[in-house]
Formats: C-alpha cells, structure tokens, sequence
C-alpha cells in the first residue's frame, strides 16, 4: 500500500477512474483501491440494476478482491434511476467513505452521472403540458429517430451527448427546448456544473481506437457464451418489459429478441458490438470536453499510482480544486 501522510489528506478527496467501455476501469479502479485503502463507488448507469449482471459486466467476486464496492444492484429494472438520485445516493455513500478514513474511488462511464455528484446537478425550468403533448405527438408520428433529427436541428450539442435511441433524454431535450425556446445544454452550460462539492482527481483510460473495438467485440461475443441470453430470459419470466429504459444499453434489447425467436444470435451480437462502439465514441467525446482529464494508457497502473500519491498528498496541481 502507498505510504501517505495522512494528516495531508483533505477528507473530501474523491478518486475518479473512467473512460470509454471495456478500456479496463473496473480493474485499475480494483488495483488503485488497494493501493490506498479505497472503496468503490460504482459510476455506471447500468450495474445499479439488479438481475443484470451479465449484460453490464458487473464485477463478480473474483474482480472485487474484497475491495468494498458501493452502488451496485441497488433497484429492480423496473425503477426510476437518474442522475439526480445517483448524485444524492452516491453522496451519501462518499461520505460514509469519508468518514471512516478511506478514499472514494468512482469507477464508471456514465458521465452526466460523474458530473452531477461531483458538481451538482443543472437546474431547469418546469416543461409545460403544452410543450409534453407536441413533443409527445412528434415521437408519435416520427418515431425516435425522427425525434432525435430534430434535436439535432434544434441543439446539436445536446444530440451529439444523446444516443439515437435513447427517447426518455431526447424527448426531455425537445420538451425543454419547446417549453422554454432556449436549448437544454445552454442550460447547462450556464450552470456550469459548478456547484463544486469535493476536490477530485479524474483519470481516464487512453485505448488506441483499433484494440478499444477489439475488445468491444470480443467482450460481445463472450457476454453471451458467458450467460447473457439465459440472464435475460430470466428478466422477461419476471414480468421486465424490454421497453424498460433499464434495457436500452448494452444489448438487452437485442438479447431479448434473440430470446424472443425474433433476431438470431448472431444478429444480436453484432448489433450489441455496434451499439458499444458507438456508445464509446460517445464517451471519448464527452471526456475531451472535459477540462480536468488526466488521461493515461490503459496498463498505465504504475503511472496512475504517482498522480493518485501526488493529489492526495496535495502535490498534484492538475486536479480539481
């Protein structure tokens, strides 16, 4: 473990391990939280959800290496989860952390997630009922892509951060949009995020494009030789509808179809693989806007070990304060 000197620990320091999908943050998360007497603080808007272990690629046992981990299968796939409840359920849990002496270590990709906790959540003007039911009658007669086009004429930089078929955050945007005239993301913009609550350290993993889409693939390909039709098999003998905004990523859709007689596996894998690579496209973007990134190379682990030293020892003067 690092020797640190603990009387210059400032007690509200947080960790930050992210990057795009399958770059290798549960295990660096796993190794630093070692290092430094760390807790895990799950950051990802997935693996909250019980039941779906395979599919998001929780860590199992083996993977924590009896690290406490934090945040994980917390709410049925059914239940409302956002950013805002992540924030206000992660505090809780960061200060816990806190307060016995040990270092928060965020792992995770979901960066609005990130962001919300770290800095506060974007208030926003209340959307008419006016505004619900034209958005509501342009998803009916366009679909989601037809709505997410739209968004992309009304906030581009709002649709860029939004995936194609993600309609509870498209249809949000167009509510805001119509309700107010202002797009959502000057909202946030003007926010800021600033509402700064910790000093933290974010480090992201840097996996050169071909080998990141290796591993996407291979990581598809091995999800459902490793259990994943059978796991969500077992979600729709439940009664979870795949409508579920819980089955919107990492290829549960596509799983339950394959389930359903109604794609071949094959099929499924693919298109699963396809999403993914795009969902990290999305995540590297975000990350590069980001001003406070320390990035490191995917095996870097000794490289990471010297900028966690350096901030929790308050040398390091790239992280946030």
């Amino acid at each position: 473990m690092i020797s640190i000197n603990r009387k210059k620990i400032h007690m509200q320091k947080v960790v930050v391990i992210t990057g795009p999908t399958c770059s290798g943050k549960t295990k660096l998360g796993v190794d630093i939280s070692l290092k430094i007497d760390g807790e895990v603080v799950n950051a990802d808007s997935q693996q909250v959800y019980r039941g779906m272990d395979v599919g998001t690629a929780k860590p199992v046992i083996s993977e924590m290496r009896d690290v406490p981990h934090h945040l994980y299968s917390v709410i049925n796939p059914d239940e409302e989860w956002n950013a805002a409840r992540y924030a206000g359920e992660a505090e809780k849990v960061v200060a816990d952390i806190l307060s016995r002496g040990k270092v928060p270590v965020l792992v995770g990709g979901s960066q609005l997630y990130i962001r919300a906790l770290l800095r506060g959540m974007c208030e926003i003007p209340l959307v008419s009922s006016q505004a619900r039911e034209i958005i509501g009658q342009l998803f009916a007669n366009e679909g989601v892509e037809g709505a997410w086009s739209r968004l992309a004429e009304a906030d581009p930089s709002a649709a860029e951060r939004i995936s194609h078929g993600d309609s509870q955050r498209i249809r949000r945007a167009l509510e805001v949009h119509e309700s107010t005239g202002k797009p959502i993301s000057e909202y946030q913009r003007s926010h800021g995020f600033s509402e700064k609550k910790y000093e933290w350290l974010k480090i992201a993993l840097k996996v050169p494009r071909a080998e990141l889409h290796s591993r996407i693939n291979d990581r598809a390909v091995r999800l459902f030789k490793e259990g994943f039709l059978e796991e969500t098999k077992r979600l729709l003998e439940q009664g979870y509808d795949p409508a579920l905004r819980s089955f919107k990523a990492h290829g549960y859709r596509y799983a339950a179809d394959a389930v359903r007689g109604l794609m071949t596996v094959e099929k499924a894998i693919e298109l699963t693989a396809r999403d993914t690579r795009r969902y990290a496209k999305r995540q590297e973007t975000w990350l590069r806007s980001e001003p406070d990134v320390q990035w490191i190379a995917r095996d870097d682990l000794p490289g990471a070990l010297i900028l966690v030293k350096k901030f929790l020892s308050g040398t390091n003067s790239s992280s946030c304060q």
